[in-house]
């Protein structure tokens, strides 16, 4: 079930960065990755900082699984 929610959100990303057409992209996902693998980016990412599933600024997924795969696929500047 998680995988399928994190496909979907890669899946609005995409819509997102296509749809903005030139502006500067944050977040660049490698070609053919999967929703389990980006489930296992976030589950990652929350190891390593834990104290955001408390903290009322960061209470959406979405926010958190976003800032997960800045850090895990930037764009190059």
């Amino acid at each position: 079930m998680c995988g399928m929610y994190m496909a979907g959100f890669m899946s609005g990303l995409t819509f997102e960065q296509i749809t903005r057409g030139s502006g500067p992209k944050k977040i660049c996902l490698p070609e053919g990755i999967t929703g389990q693998q980006v489930q296992q980016v976030f589950e990652g990412f929350m190891r390593d900082y834990p104290k955001l599933q408390n903290e009322p600024k960061v209470d959406q997924p979405s926010l958190i699984i976003g800032m997960a795969l800045i850090r895990a696929y930037p764009c190059p500047k």
